[in-house]
């Protein structure tokens, strides 16, 4: 890829994810506290869905961890970790003390603060780890592992508990999209086109699948079948065992958004201003909803409905089963969803990273 082009990409995702720095809010940091298993929208099929209650009151910042550059990586949580990467080339796993909710408040309190401005010190930096490159893809927890891709083109394994690099796996692009484990089995998309399947303890290459275009959405994993969209206006279902194409489904644009799959269906959206829902098996169309402007974000999946956010400043809530909008809410901003269980009706909009990735 050109320099000017790189640029270009570059320029484009500042734009639609817009943020500078990293915050933890007071609401348990949903995605996975005491969970060795957490994923990019929540679970391998992508859904948005969490194993905890959203907030009931206005969430309060209790700390924020300051690096060297934009953060556009959606964290993860493990065990009480946080893991993210940074623009600055550097990946981090902080201890924030989520089992000890009172020094948070005390240093925030007391006035901690590190050098540069932040609430916690190093002493709160379990490890960091240095790829020398910009760092945007979310990074994926399982077992003793974390799986992060960078923009050096590299899928890093690290042990999640010391940072140590456990394999690497070079592609010809950069890698921006979240990887996802399943079946001892880590899938990720590369802007080289490909769409890679590797082993999770050796990074040994199991298959690749080449799409027509760069691929920034994040593949989702349900059954047999791999899920991902792409730049050339496809979605596409893989076999999960071999790489081979199922089927492919064109849209009118660009394709950024990660699917969700719940149940037979497959939802996401497009830069073509409409939002889509599939037949998971073979593709056909089930409906698809216009919107105002490009839909870049990704659904979440209740019983009853689909939450997503759009470029044209709208929330929507649409009836799963043909598409109609239940409401519309105009937030004047673009938003992807995160939907807390057991209660699913309860929606956590995802507001507590502002830098939200798609």
């Amino acid at each position: 890829m050109s320099y000017l082009k790189r640029a270009e990409l570059v320029i484009f995702l500042i734009i639609i994810v817009g943020a500078v720095s990293f915050f933890a809010i007071h609401f348990e940091l949903i995605l996975g506290i005491g969970n060795n298993e957490v994923f990019f929208r929540g679970n391998a099929a992508r859904t948005g869905s969490f194993f905890s209650r959203g907030p009931e009151t206005l969430p309060k910042k209790i700390w924020k961890f300051q690096t060297d550059g934009p953060i556009f990586s959606s964290p993860a949580v493990a065990e009480g970790m946080v893991y993210f990467g940074s623009t600055d080339g550097r990946f981090f796993a902080v201890d924030p003390g989520f089992f000890e909710l009172g020094r948070s408040f005390a240093a925030a309190n007391e006035g901690e603060h590190n050098a540069r401005g932040g609430g916690l010190s190093d002493e709160d930096v379990q490890w960091r780890f240095d790829s020398g490159k910009e760092i945007l893809s979310s990074p994926a927890v399982y077992g003793d592992m974390v799986y992060f891709g960078g923009e050096d083109g590299t899928l890093y394994a690290l042990n999640k508990d010391t940072g140590k690099e456990i394999w690497t796996f070079e592609t010809n692009g950069m890698v921006l999209s979240s990887p996802v484990v399943y079946d001892e089995m880590v899938f990720f998309g590369g802007m080289d086109h490909y769409l890679y399947a590797v082993d999770r303890m050796s990074g040994v290459k199991l298959w690749k699948f080449k799409a027509g275009s760069m691929i920034f959405s994040s593949p989702a994993v349900s059954g047999d079948m791999v899920y991902f969209g792409s730049m050339d206006h496809h979605i596409y279902a893989l076999s999960r065992s071999g790489g081979e194409k199922i089927w492919k489904f064109p849209t009118g644009s660009m394709i950024l958004s990660s699917p969700a799959v719940a149940d037979d269906d497959v939802f996401f959206g497009s830069m073509d201003h409409y939002i889509y829902a599939l037949d998971r098996k073979n593709g056909r169309l089930r409906w698809r909803m216009e919107t105002e402007g490009p839909v870049s974000s990704s659904p979440s999946v209740s019983e009853d409905a689909v939450f997503i956010g759009g470029e044209d400043g709208a929330f929507y809530s649409l009836n799963r089963e043909n598409g109609s909008p239940k409401w519309v809410f105009d937030t004047e901003t673009s938003s992807q969803p995160l939907l807390p269980y057991p209660n699913k009706k309860e929606l956590f909009q995802e507001r507590a990273y502002p830098h939200s990735r798609f």
